[in-house]
């Protein structure tokens, strides 16, 4: 199984990846994901080292990580698409290696900066664009196969602590809604949009992965369900059929 998170700089996939590996530690959560070898850990320890400063040339990274749950395991390839793969054009070795693993892809994450889409529209709007063309380009190659199971698709609103008091990040859907309703005439597509504050507890800001997993056949519905319940902004799910 392969996901891959795509965002723009500093719209946080590093940390997406990051906290989903810290709270799915215990498998007393249902679920376990863990790096399938010492230097997989490494490798996630100084991701989240360099998460706090984000560079713009940075190229995918992968992580092969490794699955338990109650209905037994399996290895799953994370790959964090970084912001300037997303940004490059397709002459790049950085975009050329991210659109190979879309390509492979069984579920995607994209997440987008709430505060962008707070104060500055026109560049969430810009933003948005790029990442619906790579998304559409997956989802479409996923009609083309015949795929029979919805693809998943989470928005990861990251950065919701920020946002003014009082304001409903759900509010701030104008740019989002390209990548909402961008599929309805292609394929199916198993859709959430989640919220996410960095005070949220640990499980909740795991939702993106955890509905990946889960919506890709691979984890179980009641990890998903705490996870949301957990969650400061219950997600809302946007499937298309």
């Amino acid at each position: 199984m392969r996901i891959v998170l795509l965002g723009h700089p500093g719209s946080g996939t590093t940390t997406l990846l990051t906290d989903a590996r810290a709270a799915l530690r215990d498998p007393a959560s249902g679920v376990a994901l863990r790096p399938r070898s010492p230097i997989g850990r490494w490798r996630l320890w100084t991701a989240s080292r360099r998460a706090r400063r984000p560079q713009r040339d940075e190229r995918p990274r992968a992580y092969p990580m490794r699955l338990r749950h109650a209905g037994g395991g399996a290895v799953v390839r994370v790959v964090d698409g970084g912001g300037g793969s997303v940004r490059g054009s397709s002459g790049t070795s950085g975009t050329r290696r991210l659109l190979a693993e879309l390509a492979a892809a069984d579920a995607i994450v994209a997440a987008v900066d709430a505060t962008v889409l707070c104060d500055d529209p026109v560049l969430a709007a810009s933003q948005v664009r790029t990442l619906v063309v790579l998304i559409r380009r997956r989802v479409t190659e996923a009609l083309r196969h015949a795929r029979s199971s919805p693809f998943p698709v989470v928005l990861a609103l990251t950065g919701c602590e920020r946002l003014p008091l009082g304001r409903d990040p759900f509010d701030l859907d104008g740019p989002l809604r390209p990548l909402r309703i961008g599929h309805r005439h292609e394929v199916r597509v198993a859709g959430v949009t989640v919220p996410l504050r960095a005070d949220d507890p640990a499980l909740a800001r795991a939702l993106p992965l955890l509905w990946c997993l889960h919506h890709a056949g691979s984890a179980a519905a009641g990890a998903v369900a705490a996870a949301g319940a957990a969650a400061t902004f219950t997600p809302r799910e946007w499937t298309r059929t």
